[in-house]
């Protein structure tokens, strides 16, 4: 009794109360918070879909086709380059095995040449070794799209891997080959 008549009780009670109030207007300012930053994320994930630039929007294409519809698009952010899947998952490209990175810049590089290309003239691309870290699948893949890019730029290839030769012969049909151990210890 004489602990419910204390005006301790009633002290705490609305020091109580007053803490119950600050703690639902917490609740309310993070929802809103919490509200805003989803909304920010969403519009600003919609931007980066919609609003990538030619480089960016014709490597995604080039990348989609290399890995036959295993990777959708390519995202640049921030200086980062994120790569989204079949399941719309997005991916860093530091995170993806070295061949399906090296595929992101070929597209990359393959993307830039096709932009600049489109407000001057054809280019001459060189090459070295783009296939070697690809699997059958992918190789296959990245020979198709240097054939249609060939169709619109003089493409030199290098390599020492005869499967890089057969590749490129299975797609193209009809590619010249040089062998460059011909013209060593030659005086010409």
């Amino acid at each position: 009794a004489r602990i419910s008549e204390s005006a301790d009780v009633a002290r705490l009670a609305i020091a109580s109360e007053g803490l119950r109030q600050e703690l639902t207007d917490a609740v309310g300012r993070w929802q809103r918070l919490a509200l805003a930053r989803a909304l920010i994320d969403e519009t600003v994930t919609l931007f980066e879909k919609n609003n990538q630039g030619p480089v960016v929007d014709r490597a995604s294409l080039l990348f989609k086709k290399i890995t036959g519809d295993h990777y959708l698009r390519l995202f640049a952010h921030e200086g980062a380059l994120d790569v989204e899947d079949d399941r719309g998952k997005r991916i860093g490209v530091e995170s993806l095995s070295t061949g399906a990175a090296q595929q992101v810049y070929l597209c990359l590089r393959l993307g830039l040449a096709e932009e600049e290309a489109s407000k001057r003239t054809s280019l001459l691309l060189i090459m070295d070794e783009v296939l070697v870290n690809f699997d059958d699948e992918r190789s296959l893949g990245a020979a198709d799209v240097t054939r249609a890019v060939a169709e619109r730029h003089q493409v030199l290839m290098f390599t020492c891997h005869p499967r890089t030769v057969a590749r490129m012969r299975q797609i193209c049909g009809d590619v010249r080959v040089v062998a460059l151990d011909r013209f060593i210890g030659s005086p010409h």
